[in-house]
């Protein structure tokens, strides 16, 4: 088993996505967008990757208010996960899709996050990114853990115990699991 991952403070989020912004590349925006995807979604690195263009875009091209995964791109391959798409995210994901449409890349079968001839990212292509991003932002390893990429998965699992822990202290980690979309609340305490 792999070293285990830990979640990004606030600044070290903002240090992360500042260095994927100065890359200077024409890909910045998709990185960008794609790195706080992760950390607003709590999707896994591969669920991220699974997402369709039609899955967050209605045809008027506005943003939808809640983006689903299908059972098949999930872990476990069990069940789908819904997740909202908070106001936060629309300002950083509108620069890639407006890249997108200049790349004609506009279709709702489209991969969100692909490569400029529209071709799915892979997994080391995400990976080789964020650890590039964090090596930038001098984002290291500390007793709580290693930063890869599942370290947005556990930041958002953060903001989530955090926002239950403001409403109802003694079902936080329960409205976790939930956001999570875990079915074990064992899973959910290891995050």
């Amino acid at each position: 088993m792999g070293a285990k991952n830990r979640h990004l403070t606030i600044e070290e989020v903002r240090a992360t996505f500042a260095a994927l912004g100065l890359e200077r590349s024409r890909l910045s925006p998709r990185n960008q967008a794609m790195f706080a995807f992760g950390c607003f979604t709590g999707f896994r690195a591969e669920e991220i990757l699974s997402v369709r263009l039609g899955a967050v875009l209605t045809p008027a091209g506005s943003l939808r208010p809640s983006v689903m995964v299908g059972a098949e791109d999930m872990k476990g391959g069990k069940l789908a996960r819904s997740v909202t798409l908070t106001n936060r995210i629309e300002p950083i994901l509108r620069p890639w899709l407006d890249r997108m449409r200049e790349y004609g890349l506009g279709l709702p079968d489209h991969y969100l996050f692909c490569q400029l001839n529209g071709k799915r990212l892979t997994y080391g292509a995400l990976y080789n990114i964020v650890t590039r991003a964090y090596k930038k932002a001098d984002v290291r390893k500390t007793a709580l853990g290693t930063v890869a990429t599942h370290a947005m998965r556990k930041t958002y699992a953060m903001d989530a115990f955090n926002e239950g822990m403001s409403v109802d202290p003694a079902r936080a980690i329960f409205f976790t699991r939930d956001a999570l979309g875990h079915k074990d609340i064992a899973s959910t305490e290891r995050h």
